[in-house]
């Protein structure tokens, strides 16, 4: 539900300004309505979330809203670790759809097109694949020796290194 609500603001916000607008207003006041909208969403004793808008490499905001856990009274921090599993899915179909719209990319473009030396096994593997979960990869968080390292940010190479040696769990499509 915190999630749902999360992303139901943050479509909010997106729509709160007009591109035309958005050039007009100015980053204190952006991030000003920002903070006043999650602060009305995620109340102090309620269930919280966490925010992070940068925009050209500079924080415009970085604030926690709320509570990590109501029973404990624990508030909410921004540099608290959060399991997110899949909820950026939508979000990286959605950006690639667009891009797949602007002619930057196809959907049927092979992955080592983007990330050149992936582990594809000689079999071809499409975005649309991956998409849709047909293309066999396995679930790195599966792994025993992604364990140890579930807290680390680790770089892209880092995660294909943990595929590199293992076989599909299927052939793709």
């Amino acid at each position: 539900v915190c999630a749902q609500r999360a992303l139901l603001v943050l479509f909010t916000l997106a729509f709160l300004i007009a591109p035309a607008a958005r050039a007009a207003v100015s980053d204190d006041d952006l991030a000003r309505s920002i903070d006043t909208v999650f602060s009305r969403t995620y109340p102090a004793s309620g269930p919280g979330a966490v925010v992070l808008i940068k925009k050209d490499g500079q924080v415009l905001l970085r604030k926690g809203y709320g509570m990590a856990n109501v029973e404990l009274g624990v508030p909410m921090q921004p540099d608290m670790v959060f399991e997110i599993a899949s909820v950026t899915k939508q979000f990286t179909a959605a950006a690639i759809l667009m891009l797949q719209e602007r002619g930057k990319l196809s959907v049927e473009d092979d992955i080592t097109k983007y990330l050149p030396g992936f582990p594809t096994h000689g079999q071809k593997n499409t975005i649309h694949q991956l998409l849709t979960h047909q293309a066999g990869i396995p679930d790195y968080t599966a792994l025993p020796e992604w364990w140890p390292l579930r807290r680390e940010d680790l770089t892209i190479q880092q995660i294909i290194d943990l595929n590199k040696d293992k076989p599909l769990d299927f052939n793709p499509g």
